[in-house]
């Protein structure tokens, strides 16, 4: 039997770009915890999930929709 072990953890975050990629329901669940504490958030996904395309329309979140490509890594801490 395989299990997973998570250890919390605090860190600070401040400052720190993420990359989210994902437009379906787990990526706007992600997205709707992780707004209320970075601005430094950029989102990459083939298609974007309604809830999660009519946020955007209203955040100042940088997004793209299309394909993840290895260079979306590129400045993201």
């Amino acid at each position: 039997m395989t299990h997973n072990t998570y250890f919390p953890m605090m860190i600070n975050i401040q400052h720190k770009k993420f990359l989210l990629v994902g437009g379906g329901a787990i990526a706007y669940e992600k997205f709707c915890r992780m707004k209320e504490w970075t601005p430094h958030l950029t989102i990459v996904a083939s298609s974007f999930h309604d809830p999660l395309r009519s946020d955007l329309q209203k955040e100042i979140f940088d997004h793209y929709e299309r394909p993840f490509t290895v260079k979306d890594l590129d400045g993201i801490d």
